[in-house]
Order: structure tokens, then sequence, then C-alpha cells
């Protein structure tokens, strides 16, 4: 049998060579079915991650005719909640920001036709009514670019943790498919 190896504890025992009380090794194990930080959960529950691996190591041994431990079910039925959360978030975050998008749109639409009519109003001579579209024009709201693009490297970051992987700036790749119609238009 392979020898395991030995790491010192950063967290020290209290109860050297005392079993600690059941209700701390299950509420351990319940906090590492959502975190696999060892050292962690240890310091938060004052217990050394020693004791902690050991606790795991026997938690994640498999039932007398193979099947996986009820530690293991409990982690991936955790695992597959916290996807499922963090998917709908991803597309409550979607939804967000194209309701944002198209306020902007319609902002935008607004301010040019004011902008239009402010134009005409400056051209005709009609100063009050100019001044009236100038003060109406500055009372739109406008999205700024900034704003929507951070919102959505947040919803790409939250899809990358709800995948596991890492959330580090990597050259997000983004493809936006167009309708026949809009593509010709927009060539």
């Amino acid at each position: 049998m392979e020898e395991r190896k030995r790491h010192k504890n950063s967290v020290k025992g209290e109860a050297h060579g005392k079993k600690r009380p059941e209700w701390q090794r299950e509420k351990c194990l319940a906090e590492l079915l959502t975190n696999e930080n060892v050292l962690e959960v240890a310091r938060r529950n004052h217990v050394p991650e020693s004791t902690l691996r050991s606790w795991l190591e026997k938690a994640k041994e498999p039932g007398p005719d193979g099947e996986k431990s009820a530690w293991q079910r409990a982690r991936e039925e955790n695992i597959h909640k916290i996807a499922q959360v963090a998917a709908s978030g991803a597309l409550a975050g979607a939804k967000l920001m194209e309701r944002r998008i198209r306020r902007s749109a319609a902002h935008e639409n607004e301010a040019e036709r004011i902008y239009r009519e402010m134009r005409q109003a400056e051209k005709a001579g009609e100063t009050e009514t100019a001044k009236r579209l100038r003060e109406e024009l500055e009372g739109i709201p406008q999205e700024s670019a900034f704003g929507l693009t951070n919102m959505f490297r947040a919803l790409m970051d939250k899809g990358a943790l709800a995948a596991g992987e890492n959330t580090e700036n990597v050259g997000h790749r983004i493809e936006v498919v167009l309708e026949e119609d809009v593509k010709e238009y927009a060539e």
C-alpha cells in the first residue's frame, strides 16, 4: 500500500486524541459538497485539514457493491443544482441585457428624432422651440457601450464559473447571427 503524503496543518487541532462531535463532521462534509477548498473549510470550522481529509476520504469510500458513496451522490446532485441556478442566472442576465439594448435603441431613435426637429427649428429661427428640444434631448438617457460591455463580460464570467472554467479575460469570442435581410442591409 502506498504511503500517504503528510502535510502540515495550517489549522492547529484543539482536540488531540479526542473524537470530534458528529455534528461538526457532518457540517464540514456538507460544506465540502460545494466547496473543494479544504483549507478554507478547515479554517472556518477550526478543524485541522488532516482531519477533514480523513473524513472526506472515508465519506468517498464506495459501498459494498462498488456503488458511489452517499457523499459522492450528494455532491453530484449539488453540482447539478448549482449549474441549474447558474444557467438560470445567465438566462436572466441575457434577458436583462436584451431589454437594456432595446431600451438603448429606443432612446437613440428618440434622440435622433428630437435632434432633427431641433435642427429644423434652428433653421426656421424658432429659438424657443430649439431650446426646449435641446433640453429634451439632454434628458434622454444614453446607455454607454462601456456599460453594456461590462454587463456582457460579467455574464460571460458567470457562465465560465458555472462551467468550472477560468474567468480571466482570455479573449471571449462572440458570434452574432443576423437575419438574412438585416445581413444584406448591413453589407
